[in-house]
């Protein structure tokens, strides 16, 4: 068979198998890397050398400085001393959710971690303000979709190196684009739930002047040393590395703690779709998908399919670890096939968009966080069906919106 065709097919496999089996699609990868990549030729050794070593280091050490955030009730503390700020005014607690989500996840933890984090938070409000629990899980999941593409953070950084192999230095166009997405989204979502409408109340929260622990201040002292180390031009990784070495040394939570915080199913799941991705692009099997999409894209629909494709491809699976991996590779040969009518950095843009978007889906990971978050009960299923509904109706919308993006470069 041919070794382009052959490649897409593992990748295509991989996907498949870990959608339908729910075993971590980047563990299949990797096997699948191996079997596909020895049949197609590739020697042993250049396929081990195919894992993003650069990639599992950033994301290994980000994970492991916010890990030890969330080990010691940092990002916990922060978070609830930022609701209990708002005095009773129930109504602005979505949009304060929102906005505490998205700089909490630009400046490190990411959507994943945030997520995670502020997702039982935020339905316990709902339950107990009586807010709508959709409206609450989209305020969320929007906040650290808009936050999580800095250049900092887990899932920009994803990013920024995918489109940095096309040549592409996208980070501060897709963080800026991201922002203005979900911002748009987000007051779009706040009004038509009635937002405004929430009744005043006031929050009785028992924790609300407990004090930072002299733990938790070392904490957030060095955690933001480390990361105007990085904005200031610091390697991402290594700095994250030494902030991390710092703190355990200054014994503010302990390893094992700080390494459980750690997603390695989300990171196995990025590196090891890149690692199958670097055996399909040896076989010239992205040349393969590039020409199928030059039939379709020209000036004015190569962003909205792009974006399409990419929210199509995240109501199953992972943005992050199999959407983006998959399409911003495409990005310059498919601007080629066009004469260069579109420039790249839009199409990588509204991949991120579309699959972004999408993420509220309860068969992706933000959107089965918010699921697990939910409890059980009527609810939950009624939660369900919004989900699903409001993620086949963002597929249409991130098509629809990125098309304007073009009009930003």
């Amino acid at each position: 068979m041919n070794p382009s065709i052959l490649s897409l097919l593992g990748l295509v496999v991989s996907i498949v198998a870990g959608v339908l089996t729910k075993v971590n699609t980047g563990l299949l990868a990797i096997g699948m890397a191996f079997l596909t990549g020895m049949l197609a030729g590739i020697d042993s050794k250049q396929i081990v050398l195919s894992w993003p070593t650069n990639l599992f280091m950033m994301l290994f050490g980000m994970s492991l400085l916010f890990g030890i955030s969330a080990a010691n009730g940092t990002l916990n503390r922060v978070v609830e001393k930022s609701v209990n700020a708002l005095k009773g005014h129930v109504r602005l607690l979505p949009l304060l959710i929102f906005i505490v989500t998205a700089l909490m996840a630009a400046v490190g933890p990411g959507n994943i971690a945030m997520v995670a984090m502020m997702m039982p938070l935020a339905i316990a409000m709902a339950r107990e303000e009586k807010i709508s629990y959709l409206l609450m899980t989209s305020m969320v999941i929007l906040g650290a979709n808009a936050g999580g593409l800095s250049p900092i953070a887990p899932t920009g950084i994803i990013a920024q190196n995918l489109a940095r192999q096309e040549g592409l230095y996208v980070s501060a166009t897709v963080f800026r684009d991201m922002i203005a997405v979900s911002t748009l989204c987000g007051i779009v979502t706040y009004i038509l739930s009635r937002g405004y409408r929430i009744p005043r109340n006031p929050l009785h929260k028992d924790n609300h002047a407990v004090p930072f622990t002299r733990e938790q201040k070392i904490t957030m002292a060095i955690t933001a040393l480390a990361v105007l180390g990085i904005i200031a031009g610091g390697n991402i990784a290594l700095t994250a590395f030494l902030a991390s070495g710092c703190l355990l040394l200054f014994r503010v939570t302990t390893e094992k703690e700080a390494l459980s915080h750690i997603p390695w199913s989300a990171i196995m799941l990025v590196c090891g779709v890149a690692t199958m991705i670097s055996i399909v692009n040896e076989t010239h099997g992205t040349d393969i998908v590039i020409n199928w999409l030059s039939r379709f894209t020209g000036k004015n629909t190569a962003s909205p399919i792009m974006a399409f494709l990419g929210a199509l491809m995240s109501l199953f699976s992972s943005a992050s670890g199999v959407v983006m991996p998959t399409l911003i590779p495409t990005v310059t040969g498919v601007a080629a096939k066009t004469g260069w009518l579109v420039r790249p950095e839009p199409l990588v843009s509204s991949i991120v968009i579309g699959s972004h978007l999408v993420s509220i889906s309860p068969f992706s990971t933000l959107g089965a966080l918010a699921m697990a978050a939910a409890g059980s009960g009527r609810e939950k299923d009624r939660l369900f069906l919004q989900l699903i509904t409001l993620a086949i109706a963002n597929v249409f919308i991130a098509a629809f919106l990125s098309y304007f993006i073009l009009f930003l470069y």
